[in-house]
């Protein structure tokens, strides 16, 4: 098999989870396109993070141009097929991240029913296809369980369960809000969190 060099550049607090975003997205279109394992994809997730070298501490076009001009030719030297090297070219901006709680408007009181699920362990990864999930009663479900082995020489497997059938599940939502400052800020307050933001550029040698 060949190999292909890949690159891109992204704009993140935390390059790692940039990072498993992309392997994760190239395995997704890999596997939605072909249905197999993407091994030799020539996209990212035939990559593995490798180093990181800090090129700038504060980012600057002006000097990131220069550099990429005096060591363009040499950066892929050092990669090996399936590794990749990021470059770190300094802070761009500051992010406050900051908890917002929210909880559901109108929440109702949930209502739920026991029901018993009929089941059975298929494919090739043991994924659970659902038969039954309307059955009310143990001797319902246990009755088309053994009916279903039976007809099909397959294990089927009956769980009890409760289903809501109206109502609310949900209590409460956190996420993140995020506010950008072009400067460190002097100061952040209690729960809050400071997050720089680095300009990346990712080279990689992908398996094809």
């Amino acid at each position: 098999m060949g190999a292909t060099g890949i690159s891109t550049t992204v704009k993140t607090a935390d390059i790692r989870k940039v990072w498993e975003e992309m392997r994760a997205t190239s395995n997704a279109r890999w596997n939605g396109m072909y249905h197999e394992d993407a091994a030799y994809s020539g996209d990212w997730n035939t990559v593995s993070f490798g180093k990181v070298k800090k090129v700038l501490d504060k980012y600057s076009e002006t000097k990131a141009k220069a550099w990429l001009k005096k060591n363009g030719d040499t950066l892929w030297d050092s990669i090996a097929k399936r590794d990749s090297i990021t470059f770190d070219f300094g802070v761009v901006n500051y992010e406050v991240w900051t908890v917002k709680k929210s909880c559901p408007k109108n929440k109702k009181t949930p209502k739920y029913e026991t029901k018993f699920v009929v089941y059975h362990k298929g494919g090739n990864y043991g994924e659970t296809e659902v038969v039954d999930a309307t059955t009310k009663t143990a001797t319902e479900a246990n009755t088309k369980a053994s009916s279903l082995a039976l007809k099909s020489d397959t294990v089927y497997h009956v769980k009890k369960t409760r289903v809501l059938i109206s109502g609310t599940e949900e209590t409460a939502t956190f996420e993140i809000v995020k506010k950008i400052y072009k400067s460190k800020p002097k100061s952040v307050k209690k729960g809050s969190v400071l997050k720089e933001v680095h300009l990346y550029k990712i080279l990689g040698i992908a398996a094809c």
